[in-house]
This record gives C-alpha cells, sequence and structure tokens, in this order.
C-alpha cells in the first residue's frame, strides 16, 4: 500500500521527527558525557561525537534533499556552514579528525595534516570556550591543537534546528525550497 502524504502531513509528523530527533540527541549525550566516579571520565564521549555527527548527516541530507551514503559529508558540510554557521575551516577539521575516523575507524584521527599544517585535538565534555578553538602550540614545527566540547556541539545542533531563523521554521514557512528538501528526503527515512 503506497502511502501519500500532504505537505500539512508532512509539516505536522516532520516538526514532531526533527523535536524528537533533537530530545533524543540531548538525552543520549546527556547520558554519554556523564561522569563516571569508577572510571574517573565521561562514560561514552566517542559515542556521543557519534551521534552528534550521525544526527548532522541526517539534518544534512533533509536540508540538501540527497539523501544516500555518497553525499553525507558534502550533506553535513552544507547543513554545517548555513545552518550552524561554521566555516569552512571549522567544518574541515571537524570532518576530518573526528566525523570521518568516528564512523570508519571508531576513533578520532590522531594526528591530522592539512597544507603542512598538523593539528592535534582535545575533547571536552562542556566547555564552550574551547569549542571548536584552534591553538598554535608551535609554530616552528606547524603544530596545532583543535578543540571540541561535545555539549556545545549538541547546543549547535538543537539551535540550528530551532531558533528563530533555524531550519524547523525554515521548513515550516516553505521557505527557498527547503520544504521541498525535506519532504523529497523525509518520505524516503519514512518509506
Amino acid at each position: 500500500m503506497k502511502m501519500s502524504l500532504t505537505e500539512q502531513d508532512i509539516m505536522e509528523i516532520g516538526k514532531n521527527f526533527l523535536e524528537e530527533r533533537i530530545k533524543a540527541l540531548q538525552k543520549e549525550v546527556s547520558y554519554c558525557i556523564s561522569y563516571n566516579e569508577e572510571i574517573k571520565e565521561a562514560v561514552a564521549p566517542l559515542s556521543a561525537l557519534l551521534f552528534c555527527f550521525s544526527t548532522i548527516d541526517l539534518l544534512g541530507s533533509l536540508y540538501t534533499g540527497k539523501f544516500d551514503e555518497h553525499n553525507d559529508t558534502q550533506n553535513a558540510k552544507s547543513y554545517m556552514r548555513d545552518m550552524m554557521f561554521y566555516s569552512d575551516f571549522q567544518i574541515t577539521l571537524l570532518q576530518h579528525i573526528f566525523r570521518h575516523k568516528l564512523v570508519h575507524a571508531a576513533e578520532p584521527k590522531w594526528l591530522y595534516e592539512n597544507n603542512g599544517e598538523f593539528y592535534s585535538w582535545s575533547c571536552y565534555s562542556n566547555h564552550r570556550a574551547k569549542h571548536l578553538e584552534c591553538v598554535t602550540l608551535d609554530k616552528e614545527s606547524h603544530a596545532n591543537n583543535f578543540s571540541i566540547s561535545i555539549w556545545s556541539l549538541v547546543e549547535d545542533i538543537a539551535d540550528s534546528v530551532h531558533k528563530e531563523q533555524g531550519y524547523l521554521n525554515k521548513v515550516l514557512k516553505k521557505e527557498n525550497g527547503i520544504f521541498y528538501n525535506f519532504s523529497k528526503t523525509f518520505k524516503k527515512i519514512i518509506s
């Protein structure tokens, strides 16, 4: 039986879908970055990051209207640039240090080289001031450190969906083809 949804159905179901995805992200990551007294660190920070990047991939697919594994990186890049307002440099480091290696090798890349510059990384459970900070460690050896704050990433994702000019409002206002892309991809996801 083929399901036929009206625009109003898609808007209502889609709104609930996006809201539930963000609530699930916040709940799961909150647990993953909670401090475990026995091991003296966060419970599962890499799992938290993986869930963040999976959510960004999903939002990127909905945003661009392209839902397949060949476009995930570009979809996510478009979403992070246009809806999360991250710079191309930040996106490159996030994708090459964290996203790609977490998805394919279950851990971030230990050292990333880009145009003769070398980047190590630091990960914080919740430290807004360190989020997306890039610090030069040694100018002569071109050594840098890129930091990520997991909870700040979650907040940025949630804000990108819920803020006044956020993704959800753009979908509901049918702004600039965004509803069409959302609708097209959302139908693929739920079928």
